[in-house]
Parts: structure tokens; sequence; C-alpha cells
């Protein structure tokens, strides 16, 4: 996996490239501490996808019990881990990720703004 991956923003200085550059290293080869918060992210994505997949037309948003109790809960609790070390990983973009994720699985504003 090389540096294709790695999106280029022209937009951004040259300092926020090589943030943005050591952020996508530390998802595609995760190292040290990187390695459990990627497998939690990779974890909640796979879920939360395949929720939606197994129970087409219903959301993981409005399930009390798998989508309030399972994967809210378990979301809440990465974002407290991504206080700690984290390594290579901007944990404001990963916030940011996973409070998307929420929104698009069918929770509310108000619980996204809770997490």
């Amino acid at each position: 996996m090389g540096t294709a991956l790695i999106p280029f923003r022209p937009e951004l200085p040259a300092s926020m490239q090589t943030w943005l550059r050591r952020h996508h290293e530390a998802i595609q080869r995760p190292r040290g501490p990187e390695e459990a918060i990627c497998l939690l992210r990779s974890a909640l994505l796979r879920y939360a996808v395949e929720y939606s997949d197994r129970y087409e037309g219903c959301t993981l948003g409005h399930d009390r019990m798998l989508g309030h109790q399972g994967w809210l809960a378990m979301a809440k609790g990465y974002l407290a881990l991504l206080n700690g070390e984290c390594g290579r990983l901007d944990c404001g973009t990963l916030d940011g990720e996973i409070r998307r994720w929420a929104e698009q699985f069918g929770f509310s504003a108000e619980e996204v703004e809770a997490l």
C-alpha cells in the first residue's frame, strides 16, 4: 500500500499534508496503540454495514437493543479511548468520522451530540 492511497489536498499547507499523510499511513499500517484503535474503528463500521445489509429497510439507530445499547455504547467507548495514546492517528478526524457514521446509520442529531 503506497502513498497513492493517501489523498492529496492542494488547498492545505505543507504541514497539514504531513499530518494527513501520517494519519492515513497509521490507518493503512497501524502499529502500537494505533492497532487497537483501528480494529475498533473497523469493527464499528463493519457491524453497522452488515446490520444494514441483513435487516434491509431497518436502521441501526432505530434498534433500541443492538443500536443503542450495543453500537452506540461502543462508539461512546471508542471516543473515550481517543483521549489516550493514539500514535500517528488524528483523533479529531476519527471523532468526526464516527459521528458521521452514527448519523448515516440512523441515530438522531441529539444522540450523536451526546456521544
